[in-house]
């Protein structure tokens, strides 16, 4: 493989084990948090505007947040992946719908802060977290506050191959600007309903092999 890997991956439920607005749901919001989830998922809010909500009804002390952060699980082979796509000198990005205030936290923990992230901003106010979208105005998305496969589009360069992992429907036009998207959970079944070729995973430990076995020979 001549071309230069440029990896680009999705974070919640991707490399995170598990989307941060449902554990906030799970954990503090309850009975009103699954109303509103519900009301979104008919389409009463954009995503941009459900995530909103829900990380503005925290209140909590800044150091109870970041224990509730580093307990979400990390996919325990992506770090594998990582570093073995850099020794072939490859690059790896995130693209995140969430907002970057939990995903720097996490990357920082397990040593991956050098990663680019690409997500909404995400501060923490007042006992809450405040989502605004990204700064880049060619990345606005009014559904998603950020646009996934404008962002993919604009790290695409000559002599790349570009891959994007994702799990969910806010990955499905990301992955189609990519040379070779990896999809897991909903995003495998949207892809086969549009006849849109994809290579089926359940965690890094399946991309990894993918590139050992087909990419890195």
């Amino acid at each position: 493989m001549k071309d230069r890997i440029l990896f680009v991956s999705d974070f919640d439920n991707t490399i995170s084990l598990k989307d941060f607005y449902k554990v906030v749901i799970e954990k503090y919001l309850l009975k009103e948090g699954f109303q509103e989830y519900a009301k979104w998922k008919q389409g009463d809010y954009t995503d941009f505007e459900f995530l909103s909500w829900v990380f503005r009804q925290l209140d909590l002390e800044e150091r109870q947040l970041r224990e509730d952060i580093l307990n979400i699980p990390l996919d325990p082979s992506f770090k594998a992946f990582v570093d073995d796509l850099r020794q072939h000198q490859g690059e790896i990005s995130i693209v995140s719908a969430g907002n970057d205030y939990y995903i720097k936290i996490l990357l920082q923990h397990f040593h991956l802060e050098s990663i680019p992230i690409y997500s909404n901003s995400g501060t923490f106010e007042k006992g809450a977290i405040i989502m605004r979208p990204h700064a880049n105005e060619s990345f606005f998305s009014t559904r998603y506050g950020i646009d996934k496969a404008n962002v993919v589009a604009s790290l695409k360069k000559a002599g790349t191959l570009l891959c994007y992992a994702g799990d969910s429907e806010p990955d499905f036009e990301a992955g189609k600007v990519a040379a070779i998207r990896f999809a897991k959970g909903e995003l495998q079944t949207l892809y086969r309903q549009a006849g849109i070729e994809f290579i089926p995973v359940e965690s890094y430990v399946d991309i990894h092999h993918y590139f050992i076995k087909e990419v890195w020979q």
